[in-house]
């Protein structure tokens, strides 16, 4: 039968011939449908009439990606191909690229997610073995998904990088100009770059900031913020304050590069500040000095949260290593001005009370009697 449930084994297998006339068996995970399992059943033997199944039972990780990218390439994006492509040649193909498909084990796949080069990459590295061994195995380059019994460790981001007040001083001081400017604002707003090439006069009134749009890298189009939604950022410091006076004379787009469509400027133009001013590359690393200032200084994470526009509390949670008395700081600010319900001569801050517990010095009652 092409398509039958085992009952020993709890899945649906799957029964067909390669291109070489060889036989194919294939388990599926558990808990797929019989609907799905038929459906996939008729992918692979399309696949099978395209030349993009198997041959013979050699191929290897490598091999699976690229009938794995072929397959879907008309599905992702230019970022997202070239997300792919990178995770591929600096992590996994140097590590279990050259390995037979069929061979590779929960093990090797554990061995490879504890050699990343930065935590930062694993949840993607994950993502895409995870995708290309659910492939091999529904196109039949594999029996069995080395990634099903993967354990679920929690994934542990690094600590972002953020710029010193020495590093921002180096910003302070070079020659005027809007890479420069915009660095300043970027810092004191935490504006993602989308949303500061994206800037208009009518968005800033006073001390203000109002954030509704955005340009997209990607689609290279303006459109809403990241997130939908429209929020206000209130700009207090003077070197931001300096710089969004110098552009009020400016009628629609903020920047003149932008008013041109020149919309990679920024990006382009702070890779080169920050080279000249030895200053870490990628533009996010001042969106990450905002956060990391602001809760040195003490500030909240929910308001922090609001003024970045992150969707969940967790994102601005990876910061909180910054404020390691923020607990202690917050019982003092909260409980410290509302006192206490004993009285005076009970208090321990009464200026006057005892050093002592007071109950220390309460008459023993048989004697009273």
């Amino acid at each position: 039968m092409p398509i039958r449930f085992r009952e020993d084994r709890g899945r649906w297998q799957l029964d067909y011939r390669d291109a070489d006339g060889r036989r194919v068996r294939t388990l599926l995970p558990k808990g797929t449908s019989e609907r799905d399992a038929r459906r996939q059943l008729l992918e692979a033997e399309a696949a099978v009439l395209r030349g993009e199944a198997p041959s013979s039972g050699d191929a290897t990780f490598t091999d699976v990606v690229g009938a794995w990218a072929r397959a879907h390439r008309g599905q992702w994006s230019v970022s997202t191909r070239k997300q792919y492509h990178c995770l591929m040649r600096d992590h996994v193909q140097p590590v279990i690229g050259g390995m037979r498909m069929r061979s590779i084990t929960t093990a090797d796949v554990e061995r490879l997610l504890d050699g990343a080069k930065s935590p930062g990459v694993v949840p993607g590295i994950r993502r895409v073995v995870v995708a290309v061994c659910r492939f091999a195995v529904s196109r039949g380059y594999a029996d069995r998904d080395p990634t099903a019994s993967l354990s679920r460790r929690p994934y542990k981001p690094g600590s972002p990088r953020y710029l010193t007040r020495e590093e921002y001083q180096r910003i302070v001081d070079s020659p005027p100009g809007d890479v420069r400017n915009a660095a300043i604002l970027s810092v004191w707003t935490g504006l993602r770059q989308g949303e500061l090439v994206a800037l208009q006069h009518d968005d800033w009134t006073g001390r203000h900031l109002i954030v509704e749009r955005a340009w997209n890298y990607h689609a290279r189009c303006i459109g809403g913020t990241k997130t939908g939604e429209v929020r206000t950022i209130p700009v207090v410091v003077d070197d931001a304050l300096e710089v969004l006076d110098t552009y009020s004379v400016h009628q629609g787009w903020t920047w003149p590069q932008s008013a041109v469509g020149r919309w990679s400027w920024w990006r382009s133009g702070w890779e080169t500040l920050a080279r000249r001013l030895d200053l870490p590359r990628g533009t996010h690393v001042l969106r990450h000095t905002t956060a990391s200032w602001w809760v040195q200084a003490g500030g909240s994470l929910m308001a922090l949260s609001r003024l970045l526009g992150h969707t969940s509390l967790a994102m601005t949670e990876r910061y909180a290593h910054l404020a390691p008395d923020t607990v202690d700081q917050e019982a003092r600010r909260i409980w410290g001005h509302m006192g206490t319900q004993r009285g005076p001569e009970m208090s321990r801050d009464a200026p006057d009370g005892p050093d002592e517990d007071p109950r220390l010095s309460m008459p023993d009652p048989e004697l009273m009697n």
